[in-house]
């Protein structure tokens, strides 16, 4: 490599490290940038994500049973050191493995790329409190986690399909007319062909918003076709179709959440993601009382003190719990 492949791998590195600690708003905006700034950052990025995801299975088989590291951040005593060399050095061969296992894909990407995208490929990703992961896919697709998100991806020759445990994704999907994409949630399941939506997995409710192209949302027998600035909110056995401005269907990637006659209970869900802060409601009705508007995701207590002056609700922070009940 050479010294500016060297560089952009370490920044790479970098900012692999800071995501598992946990990006603030600063780092995540300044990781989005670089990501964004041209296809060597994302191409090593990925790459770092692969040597990493890989090593980590060595470091839970293997390592933890020979002891446990402590954080990097906390001091370490000569013999943890000396404990931790001897764990690496054990497991040289098969790291090195790993290393000879990137390089493979790596070459296959660039010099075969389209038998790889053509490749069987199985996925798990997941998102903590807070935190915002973006994927490119073997078919040039591209996803973005919000926090709190679970997504499982299965492509084959026939199909590209996507699990949506919990939580919401932004999909881009790359146009492949043979192999349909495929997003089930629930007991939904949508389908898009090169296009741009989101879907949103709440406990008691799926939402489908279209920012281009057209997706088919299919619920038992009931099917619907949305099209660019239209939303889908499926609820037990019922779809309802609603409409919003397109450019607000990718809004929490800025750190926007856009409301739009939601459910105060949702609304507080949707926080949840990023804030680790119990909320609990004393009554049914203020739990469906509806709002609407655009609020910062990190702004919880500033949400919190403006509900009363917009619904009538009480809120309280009892032991760092969200109280909100209905005004008597």
């Amino acid at each position: 490599m050479n010294r500016q492949t060297l560089a952009i791998q370490a920044q790479a590195n970098k900012y692999i490290e800071l995501e598992k600690l946990g990006f603030n708003a600063d780092q995540r905006a300044e990781f989005k940038d670089w990501l964004n700034a041209c296809e060597a950052h994302q191409t090593a990025y990925q790459e770092s994500k692969h040597v990493d995801a890989l090593l980590a299975q060595f470091n839970e088989s293997e390592l933890t049973t020979e002891s446990t590291v402590p954080t990097p951040l906390k001091p370490q005593s000569e013999h943890t050191r000396t404990t931790e060399r001897t764990v690496w050095l054990k497991n040289y061969p098969a790291i090195a493995a790993c290393c000879a296992l990137l390089m493979v894909s790596v070459l296959s990407y660039h010099f075969v790329p389209n038998m790889f995208s053509q490749q069987p490929f199985v996925a798990e990703y997941q998102s903590t409190r807070g935190e915002l992961l973006e994927y490119t896919l073997p078919d040039n697709s591209h996803i973005t986690l919000d926090a709190k998100t679970q997504l499982s991806l299965a492509f084959n020759d026939q199909q590209r399909l996507s699990q949506l445990t919990s939580g919401r994704v932004l999909f881009d999907v790359e146009s492949d007319k043979a192999r349909p994409c495929v997003v089930k949630a629930g007991n939904t399941k949508r389908t898009g062909l090169g296009t741009r939506f989101s879907v949103d997995k709440k406990a008691n409710q799926v939402r489908v918003a279209v920012a281009h192209g057209k997706v088919a949302v299919q619920m038992n027998e009931h099917n619907v076709v949305l099209s660019q600035g239209e939303v889908a909110l499926i609820n037990d056995n019922t779809i309802k179709r609603d409409a919003m401005a397109h450019a607000n269907v990718g809004a929490w990637q800025q750190g926007r959440l856009v409301f739009n006659n939601e459910s105060l209970v949702n609304a507080l869900h949707i926080f949840k993601r990023y804030h680790n802060r119990d909320v609990i409601f004393t009554d049914a009705h203020a739990e469906q009382l509806r709002l609407s508007g655009v609020f910062s995701a990190y702004e919880l207590d500033g949400f919190v003190n403006m509900l009363p002056h917009a619904l009538a609700v009480e809120a309280k922070v009892i032991n760092n719990q969200i109280v909100i009940s209905s005004k008597k």
